[in-house]
């Protein structure tokens, strides 16, 4: 069982790129969806014949059709708040321009027959909003699509492709490719169709095995993330852990750990050790955490970290530590910390630093305004010294660079 899981794990990222299009592959039809007059949606069959006009192949109506829903439909949030029943069949969803997944989906699927598709929609049990990692498979709350192209069945949520409702309990419109035919071995880990075979999987999994799986999400396999350790969504532990991951050098992590909804400070610490992106991890006291690990790509483009990987940390004790601060030359430098790895350091006492920072020629700490300079031996700095009450901060200088202004890296606090 675990050893199928795995191999699910482990190929996901990789069928990302050779499964799928990107937005770019599909600039022109996604602008004839968007330019849409309005005249062109009084009925299902009006539109679905607009729509399609321009596609030269089923996978372009099916494109077509998912991105005017995305940019025309809005998520009914009070209906989903409240558990009323709003607009759901295909005709009242083209009216009033909102539903919840149930009418996304069935406007999909009506579209899509009207334009000559053989689709389907799919009702099963997805890890949305309000899911925590661990939580056990509860009762169908979801629907979806199947739409079949080129004589194979391909998966698309055009609900989570349409925006995604915020922690405040906001609808956020923003669309998201992601959703449009994902490869069956990433969509198992958000969607478990009530009937097996719309997994789509070679080998079907069970409900205890999805309930099983760690809580993976879009930025996951956009950033091209690997997992390489904790597969599973439970993780147990006493009062530690460090969860590595593979990511691309252009890829930085951050995490953040909540108890109850409260944000633990100072509590994880991520960087690049080798190959991997570690994430470590350390708690107060026992009880039960979340876990939740944010990617982004490191470029003028994508400022804004995604969530990645949820996790449900079950901690039997607990350890008096917290991580330095980093600053955000720390990932851009690509720079590892070896030591000390926690923030508080005691004053009086002999500090040892050690740090690996790539491309740079100087490395310091300063304490009370006073610069010492780290010994340098290939990309290493390392030095002892004692340390005063006081703020104490690590900085560094890219060999490349003709300025003589430093970079902080990380803070501590001695007391």
């Amino acid at each position: 069982m675990k050893s199928a899981i795995w191999l699910c794990l482990a190929l996901a990222p990789a069928l990302a790129a050779s499964a799928r299009a990107t937005t770019d592959e599909y600039a022109a039809i996604d602008a004839h969806a968007l330019q849409t007059p309005a005249a062109e949606t009084e009925s299902v069959e009006r539109l679905a014949a607009y729509l399609t006009r321009p596609a030269k192949t089923d996978r372009e109506k099916a494109r077509i059709i998912f991105r005017w829903i995305a940019q025309n439909i809005d998520y009914d949030v009070e209906s989903f708040l409240t558990q009323q029943k709003g607009p759901v069949t295909p005709d009242s969803v083209l009216r009033q321009r909102k539903s919840v997944c149930a009418g996304y989906a069935n406007l999909f699927e009506a579209l899509s027959r009207a334009a000559g598709l053989e689709v389907a929609t799919i009702p099963g049990f997805a890890r949305g909003f309000g899911f925590r990692a661990g939580s056990l498979t509860g009762d169908t709350n979801h629907d979806w699509n199947a739409v079949k192209l080129d004589g194979r069945w391909h998966l698309l949520d055009s609900t989570w492709g349409t925006g995604h409702m915020d922690e405040q309990k906001r609808y956020v419109r923003e669309f998201d490719n992601y959703f449009f035919l994902t490869p069956p071995d990433q969509f198992i880990y958000r969607h478990l169709p009530k009937q097996s075979k719309w997994q789509l999987l070679p080998r079907p999994l069970t409900a205890d095995e999805f309930s099983n799986l760690v809580y993976l999400r879009t930025a996951f396999s956009t950033c091209n993330l690997t997992l390489l350790s904790h597969s599973n969504a439970v993780i147990k532990a006493a009062d530690n852990i460090i969860v590595t991951l593979g990511a691309p050098a252009d890829v930085a992590l951050s995490a953040k750990l909540d108890r109850n909804g409260a944000v633990v400070s100072d509590a994880t610490f991520c960087q690049r050790e080798g190959e991997a992106f570690a994430v470590h991890v350390a708690w107060p006291a026992p009880g039960i955490y979340n876990l939740r690990i944010f990617a982004r790509r490191m470029d003028k483009n994508s400022l804004k970290s995604k969530a990645a990987a949820d996790y449900r940390v079950e901690a039997t004790g607990g350890v008096a530590i917290s991580f330095p601060k980093q600053y955000g030359a720390f990932d851009e430098l690509n720079v590892q910390l070896l030591e000390p790895l926690t923030a508080r350091l005691r004053a009086g006492a002999v500090v040892r630093f050690r740090l690996r920072v790539p491309g740079a020629d100087k490395a310091a700490v300063v304490i009370n305004d006073e610069w010492t300079m780290l010994a340098r031996d290939g990309d290493t700095f390392s030095g002892e010294m004692t340390v005063p009450a006081g703020p104490v901060d690590v900085f560094t200088h890219p060999a490349n660079s003709q300025e003589e202004s430093f970079s902080a890296l990380v803070s501590y606090t001695a007391e």
